[in-house]
């Protein structure tokens, strides 16, 4: 009997830390955003904090027609789209960013410190805010002032 109670405390065991330790997975949100701007211009794109301290935006889909595409950091850490179309570029070019689990090697951002957590588990569930955006840009000629 007392072998039958150990595997069904271990069993219990087991069963609560998987429900515990489990993601909530939300469906993600995509965002489209269509921008409009003259040859030779730069955008910028302040992103709003998604997911937790750990996840980090990434580009899936890259512009094609680019001088610069790429995702920063600003001096307040707020994350940043900038985007610069080749020189003289006339057209539309389209970008994909995901939000995407990130890896703390030396640090442990889920109260764990580094005793050998389970992952993203601190005891409750793990939110997934999962936000993608889908940057639509037009690139038209600037007018010349007559």
């Amino acid at each position: 009997m007392k072998k039958f109670n150990y595997f069904l405390f271990s069993a219990l065991v087991v069963v609560v830390l998987t429900v515990s330790c489990r993601k909530e997975h939300d469906e993600a949100v995509t965002k489209v955003i269509d921008v409009m701007m003259d040859a030779n211009g730069t955008y910028s794109y302040t992103m709003p904090p998604s997911g937790d301290v750990d996840d980090v935006m990434e580009i899936l889909q890259q512009a094609k027609h680019f001088v610069v595409s790429q995702i920063t950091t600003d001096a307040s850490n707020n994350t940043l789209f900038e985007y610069t179309p080749e020189l003289n570029y006339n057209g539309t070019d389209e970008i994909h960013i995901n939000t995407v689990e990130g890896e703390h090697k030396d640090e442990d951002h889920h109260g764990n410190n580094n005793q050998g957590g389970f992952g993203n588990c601190t005891g409750g569930n793990h939110e997934d805010d999962e936000v993608n955006y889908v940057f639509r840009i037009t690139i038209t000629r600037a007018t010349k002032p007559e």
